[in-house]
């Protein structure tokens, strides 16, 4: 409908008015998408109404404001099918009736084609995670029943070297069970309990392992010493279970890196600890470092170049294991970047359909460290 302005009020002489018009910074081709009705000007001030209309102003004149007057938000500029969140981009929601299993460790399949995807087609995020868990979990498994075949001491020690071990490898298997199927809002909310369970289980019990090491089976060790870093694992886990009862899984369960993208399949659910993240990692921390309490004691029992040896392990396996939390808490590496179109390529995988994300490399890590960790025992154990 075409817009009509009076301009009978304007002391202005025609003479002027069109200059200023002629003058205007607005480029000839919008004045060529406008259809402008004139009225007959008179001579010298405006004595009867001057009006002008134009019609809807067509793709061209659209186009054309847009680029001289550049208003637009970075918001606005972010349109909704840039987003990672996006339905047509979402790789990591499992639709209705499809499985968990196969969908994240073999084949994914959205129903859409994801030609900006670093997964491809038919990857899944939590790929990479699962299988690192899975092998890493039965590999610690394997070796806890080869290493009863070793002709070894039957010693405390070393039969909560053992423990330690499997610990470790249900905790694997554990984690496995989680990024399977955290997905699912519904199932994750309790197979996270679970695999934080199996975490500080292991955590638990290889730190009784290490004090069982460090002084020859508890040889006048007081009560407390041995049972220090268990109980401070199970004031920590049952903590966040009762967090997790009372708080409702509506509240906790948020996405990541769901805004604008320059790269898609990075995007994933899950429920978060939100404002006592802080208090998992702090705690995380300190039950991980007590090892390093039964220093003195080590220097006690050992030799001083077996306990360098000994203590260089269990070092490498702690900076890997600090090392992963920041890189995946704090630096969020390289997950940011390749959202951004920046990061190293190297790291996915179309035709396998997985991504050593942040949070993937922490655990490949995770892994490692435990190695390390054993190999320090082992070492302990044979001097």
């Amino acid at each position: 409908m075409p817009l009509s302005f009076d301009l009978a009020g304007v002391s202005v002489a025609q003479r002027r008015t069109s200059t200023a018009l002629v003058m205007s910074p607005v480029p000839p081709m919008i004045f060529q998408s406008l259809d402008l009705k004139f009225s007959k000007p008179t001579h010298g001030v405006h004595t009867k109404p001057f009006t002008f209309s134009f019609a809807p102003p067509t793709p061209t004149l659209r186009r054309s404001l847009l680029n001289v007057i550049d208003i637009k938000s970075e918001a606005d500029q972010c349109m909704e099918v840039d987003r990672g969140d996006d339905p047509k981009h979402d790789q990591y929601t499992v639709g209705p009736g499809k499985s968990l299993c196969v969908s994240v460790f073999c084949r994914h399949d959205t129903g859409r084609m994801h030609p900006r995807s670093i997964l491809g087609d038919y990857g899944h995020l939590e790929r990479s995670s699962a299988w690192i868990h899975l092998i890493g979990g039965l590999a610690f498994v394997m070796y806890t029943g080869l290493r009863q075949l070793l002709d070894r001491p039957d010693t405390t020690a070393n039969r909560l070297v053992s423990t330690a071990c499997a610990a470790t490898g249900v905790a694997f298997l554990f984690s496995t069970v989680y990024h399977t199927s955290a997905p699912s809002k519904r199932w994750a909310y309790w197979t996270r309990l679970l695999d934080y369970f199996g975490i500080y289980f292991a955590i638990a019990v290889g730190g009784v392992c290490d004090i069982a090491i460090a002084t020859r089976g508890f040889e006048n060790v007081a009560m407390i010493s041995i049972v220090d870093a268990p109980l401070a694992a199970v004031i920590t886990f049952v903590f966040f279970v009762l967090r997790r009862f009372l708080t409702p899984s509506d509240d906790t369960w948020e996405g990541y890196l769901g805004g604008c993208s320059a790269t898609f399949g990075l995007f994933r659910l899950g429920h978060l600890d939100l404002e006592h993240a802080s208090t998992r990692q702090a705690t995380s921390f300190i039950v991980v470092s007590a090892y390093f309490v039964s220093l003195p004691q080590l220097f006690r029992i050992f030799d001083d170049q077996d306990v360098v040896l000994v203590v260089a392990l269990q070092a490498v396996s702690f900076v890997m294991i600090i090392g992963g939390m920041f890189l995946d808490n704090l630096l969020v590496w390289p997950d940011i970047g390749i959202s951004q179109g920046k990061g190293p390529s190297f790291l996915s995988s179309k035709k396998l359909g997985c991504v050593c994300s942040s949070h993937a490399i922490w655990h490949l890590l995770a892994v490692c460290a435990s190695v390390w960790s054993v190999a320090s025992r082992e070492a302990a154990i044979a001097l």
